[in-house]
């Protein structure tokens, strides 16, 4: 008997046993997805963050509407910004994106005063304000998603404080189905095959599935599996959103979100410990400043209710913008610091992480410099 006879001898008996025939269907499955992966990858981009959860903007999933070629934004409610036209892929103007921090977080400050606007000034480029209250990396995905074909070249990203607050506030990730989202799903979520399938059976209307519970007033503070479930999808979410703008062609600028250090926390009382507004005060009275800065950012991230997003979801931020090739403005560094602490000045903003009038225009100065330096051939 020759060695490749017997070699096919043996392979006979092991595709006639039952578990022989289950083995190699199992290989061939896992070919085939891995093979559907790949496709959708290729045409989808990165998976997605998961199911779309509770938005803290009520627009049933439309953000943006387009006729007669005039687009109209549906979710902001204050100073909404007068419908636009739909332009050519490419044509020279520029989104700005985000939450209250980007747009009507201060009434004393208009959107004449806001720094989108302030940009469009020192650049002499449309600078279209599309920033809302609320707004938070699940809707700058939808609105990106559409802005880049109405003709942008360029899209600025200022976000991360919203996904915190809008999950401590919206009891995100509660329930049966949000423990699901916390403990078993988060492997699953790498795959588009499994993101892709999940939106399709997750609701016949085409609405998303929501991740939350109804309103209550009984706020806890967030788990550390939750941190980590918000943290996951604020990266996956701006992943997605760089992979789009890199499809269009289309500019992206992430800017990393700041916030007041020298503001005592919200909350001034020690519920449990370690108690924010004691280290607070232990910072305050520190003799050296770098030390006390180190607490300071302790102190927000120790922040209840989430309102300024901590070191991580900076950090997560940073770490999208190297892994995507997209450019990163380090507001903390670049903006103007405080005369003696290593920290944005206190004077820039008006609250512990919407800017003062003072604030925007630092914004648009600092913005200004990384726009136009990298395009002033198209804008000026």
């Amino acid at each position: 008997m020759t060695p490749r006879r017997g070699a096919r001898e043996r392979a006979i008996p092991l595709l006639a046993h039952p578990l022989g025939r289950m083995a190699l269907g199992l290989v061939v499955a896992l070919v085939v997805l891995g093979l559907a992966e790949m496709a959708m990858r290729l045409f989808l981009g990165p998976p997605p963050a998961p199911v779309k959860v509770y938005s803290a903007v009520d627009v049933d999933g439309r953000y943006l509407e387009v006729h007669d070629g005039l687009v109209q934004v549906r979710y902001q409610s204050v100073q909404p910004l007068a419908p636009f036209p739909v332009l050519p892929r490419g044509s020279r103007r520029i989104a700005v994106l985000g939450g209250s921090s980007v747009h009507a977080g201060v009434p004393e400050v208009t959107s004449r005063d806001e720094f989108p606007a302030l940009l469009e000034h020192l650049l002499g480029v449309r600078t279209l304000n599309l920033g809302s209250p609320g707004l938070d990396s699940f809707d700058l995905v939808e609105i990106s998603g559409q802005l880049v074909d109405l003709g942008f070249s360029t899209i600025v990203i200022y976000a991360g404080h919203n996904d915190y607050g809008n999950t401590y506030f919206h009891h995100r990730y509660q329930g049966l189905s949000g423990k699901a989202a916390l403990w078993l799903l988060p492997s699953l979520e790498n795959f588009q095959l499994f993101c892709q399938l999940r939106r399709a059976l997750a609701s016949r209307d085409g609405r998303p599935f929501s991740w939350a519970e109804p309103r209550r007033q009984d706020y806890q503070p967030m788990s550390p599996a939750t941190r980590q479930a918000v943290l996951r999808n604020l990266e996956a979410n701006l992943r997605l959103v760089a992979w789009t703008c890199r499809k269009a062609g289309v500019r992206l600028l992430l800017v990393t979100p700041v916030s007041d250090l020298l503001r005592p926390p919200t909350l001034r009382t020690c519920v449990e410990q370690p108690c924010p507004i004691a280290l607070w005060r232990q910072a305050m009275n520190m003799d050296d400043p770098q030390d006390a800065v180190a607490l300071l950012k302790r102190v927000r991230d120790l922040d209840q209710p989430p309102v300024r997003a901590p070191t991580e979801a900076i950090q997560a931020i940073a770490r999208v913008a190297s892994r995507e090739g997209v450019e990163l403005v380090d507001a903390w560094q670049e903006l103007p610091w405080d005369s003696y602490y290593s920290v944005p000045a206190d004077r820039l903003f008006a609250d512990h992480l919407h800017f003062s009038a003072q604030g925007h225009v630092a914004m648009a100065k600092m913005l200004a410099g990384y726009l136009g330096a990298g395009e002033q051939g198209s804008f000026f």
